[in-house]
């Protein structure tokens, strides 16, 4: 289901978002990826927000995105 409020919200913060997961990843592509599956989720999930409650949930997906990134990178055999 699409959300027009959303939508809105999400462009309105999309480059902050971006930077956000570029802060704390270090990596482009990853904060490029991240941004992306954050508005995934973000249309698919039923919401009744607006304005700044909106953006703020937005972060928050984004946020716990990022960290579960940085989780599964940490747990990556290196050789």
């Amino acid at each position: 289901p699409e959300s027009p409020a959303v939508e809105a919200a999400y462009r309105a913060s999309r480059r902050r978002l971006w930077g956000l997961c570029y802060r704390m990843t270090g990596v482009a592509s990853a904060a490029d990826d991240l941004v992306q599956e954050a508005m995934v989720r973000a249309m698919q999930a039923p919401v009744d927000l607006e304005g700044e409650d909106l953006e703020r949930w937005l972060v928050r997906i984004t946020t716990n995105l990022a960290i579960d990134n940085l989780r599964r990178r940490r747990r990556r055999p290196r050789h």
